[in-house]
């Protein structure tokens, strides 16, 4: 890689000097493109001497101050690129001066081609290259640092952590009593008093109860299903008492009244709810 920049870079001085050659004076094409381009624009501006040497230049509804001798213009683009801008072009038209001798030698041949002046030289191949006596550049061992290795990367500052959880990091935190920022439900001073069992009383609603109820309705399902076990069954109705009766039989019709008791608790839980 480094010989194929190293011939790109060699091949291309030429062209440069080349191309030096074919300017037709002694300031850059870019540059006198962007001059030519000023001195059009300095046909438009008035032109104000205060009898030293400043000047006020009016372009438009703008005014701008210009210094020749100190080589200063209050547009600044003199002092940015180098080249005049449209203001100080003006004057110099006006004091009848050259506006190429207030280019900036950066843009002039003899720089340019001071530039691209030294050449590079012609190599041979690496595999001709004469051998060292020196010992070889070797990478420094390898020392292993105390303490557990961390497994995770050091995030960035502000960085949110993976978890799929936005960071609340100037999110403006409201108490959810009031609604103000400046504390929280714990020290709240509007904040209600609390019951025996730790609830607000002014939280209490017909909500809870009927969430209550819904609770114990479903406690009462589930022990209809799993809760009532077949010992409980065979304890309370003895199958040698009942000779009479076929035992399976006996078991299912057991089983149903139980069934009926416990529906019939939880309809009277529907009708109090």
């Amino acid at each position: 890689m480094l010989e194929e920049i190293r011939t790109k870079v060699m091949n291309r001085f030429p062209k440069v000097v080349a191309f030096a050659d074919s300017w037709t004076n002694d300031i850059s094409p870019m540059a006198m493109s962007v001059l030519n381009t000023n001195v059009e624009m300095s046909m438009r501006v008035e032109i104000k001497w205060n009898g030293d040497i400043g000047y006020e230049v009016k372009d438009g509804r703008y005014k701008h101050v210009v210094n020749l001798i100190q080589g200063t213009c209050t547009y600044k683009i003199l002092a940015l690129k180098g080249i005049p801008c449209a203001h100080a072009i003006a004057i110099m038209h006006h004091d009848e001066a050259n506006p190429l001798d207030a280019v900036s030698t950066g843009y002039r041949k003899e720089t340019y081609l001071r530039a691209y002046g030294n050449f590079l030289q012609l190599t041979t191949n690496m595999e001709m290259c004469p051998e060292t006596s020196n010992p070889k550049v070797e990478p420094p061992p390898i020392r292993k640092m105390p303490g557990r290795p961390s497994k995770k990367r050091k995030k960035e500052l502000g960085e949110v952590s993976g978890c799929g959880k936005l960071s609340k990091k100037g999110k403006i935190m409201r108490c959810s009593v009031c609604k103000s920022t400046n504390h929280n439900i714990r020290t709240c001073p509007n904040k209600p008093p609390a019951t025996s069992k730790g609830v607000a009383t002014s939280q209490v609603s017909t909500s809870g109860k009927k969430s209550r109820a819904h609770i114990e309705k479903q406690m009462l399902q589930a022990r209809v299903v799993k809760e009532v076990p077949r010992s409980n069954l065979i304890r309370l109705n003895p199958l040698k008492q009942c000779n009479n009766l076929n035992p399976l039989n006996h078991f299912k019709q057991q089983w149903k009244v139980a069934v009926v008791v416990e529906v019939k608790k939880v309809q009277e839980i529907n009708l109090r709810g």
